[in-house]
């Protein structure tokens, strides 16, 4: 094989080597300064309060975080005063205090 053309062979697998290893610490610090964090909007508190179907209130929370709820409304599972509460079929309201 001719020198240059090694030198050359070598220099683009460097180059392309170099690319990938940028591309996964860029990556790696993405995830870990997104990834191990809640993020700030759901670390507001909120006061949650649950229906049954004929609209009698079951429960009501002041002060949750970390909601997560399905696109219907059916489903919620959130945190208040350290403890998880999960509540399926049934309605709910959220309110977000702003202050």
């Amino acid at each position: 094989m001719d020198e240059k053309k090694f030198r050359k062979t070598v220099k683009i697998k460097s180059a392309i080597a170099i690319t990938i290893f940028v591309i996964l610490c860029i990556a790696a610090i993405f995830v870990l300064v997104t990834g191990f964090d809640i993020p700030p909007k759901t670390q507001t508190n909120k006061d949650i309060t649950i229906y049954t179907a004929n609209g009698e209130k079951i429960a009501e929370y002041k002060g949750a975080t970390n909601v997560i709820t399905d696109s219907r409304g059916g489903y919620i599972d959130f945190i208040c005063d350290g403890k998880n509460y999960k509540y399926i079929n049934c309605f709910i309201e959220v309110k977000e205090n702003l202050r």
